[in-house]
């Protein structure tokens, strides 16, 4: 008969098999802890911001048509290899520094663009994301003539870093999962033992009550009572001067 486990049964499995839940817990979180702070490197975000136009309100219809498609002029200009190709002659960048680690990004009704960089090193993230910005601005002034183009960190403004990873979270992650995992191999274990441990699980099997049980005496105590036995024997046995005695 296929044995059903109900929220008791659970929770039995769960004390019985407790030490391996926090073995397997702590070993999780102390891979996760020594990965998060040997292995995985920290990676750091800059953003630099170009303004698109200006905020004049002379003639806002014209004005805004006008900023519109040249916000999306600009995008595409940016992420374009014209840009890319002369950032990475100029300043020494290589293929992997900016692919997948580069981002254009802007909100809806917004004049700016944001160029997003990521790299392990906040310094070098800095200066990639500044590169790329600032060649946008001069490649699309001396191609395109447009003169409605400015960068903010010239401006007084900064290049603003940020850490994207999160050890702490890392950790979080790592002590959830290895409860998971603990508890997993515990409700494993307990699948594929087939040893009987008490009488609810005998009558769970056999569909029918225990009517009585019997003690096994202890291995200890069976010892010491076959030793007095068999010094009672002997003081019987055997009498004074090596003769019978009944």
């Amino acid at each position: 008969m296929e044995r059903k486990m109900d929220l008791k049964q659970f929770i039995a499995v769960l004390r019985r098999r407790l030490l391996s839940i926090i073995i397997t817990t702590f070993v999780v979180l102390a891979i996760a802890v020594f990965a998060s702070i040997y292995v995985i490197k920290p990676t750091y975000q800059a953003t630099e911001y170009i303004l698109i136009g200006t905020f004049s309100d002379e003639d806002a219809v014209v004005n805004s048509q006008k900023i519109d498609r040249l916000l999306a002029s600009s995008i595409d200009f940016i992420e374009s290899p014209i840009v890319i190709d002369t950032v990475k002659s100029k300043y020494g960048f290589k293929d992997e520094d900016i692919e997948d680690n580069v981002s254009v990004q802007n909100s809806r009704n917004s004049q700016i663009v944001n160029v997003v960089a990521r790299n392990s090193d906040p310094n070098k993230s800095q200066e990639l994301a500044h590169a790329i910005a600032a060649t946008s601005i001069d490649k699309m002034e001396e191609l395109l003539k447009v003169d409605q183009l400015e960068l903010l960190s010239n401006k007084g403004g900064e290049t603003t870093l940020t850490r994207v990873d999160n050890p702490i979270v890392n950790m979080i992650i790592g002590l959830a999962v290895g409860l998971f995992m603990g508890i997993g191999l515990a409700m494993l274990r307990e699948h594929f033992d087939d040893t009987i441990s008490n009488k609810e699980e005998i009558e769970a099997i056999l569909d029918t009550r225990i009517l009585g049980e019997v003690e096994v005496v202890k291995p200890k105590l069976e010892k010491q009572l076959m030793k007095e036995k068999q010094a009672i024997g002997v003081n019987i046995g055997q009498g004074k001067g090596g003769e019978l005695r009944a």
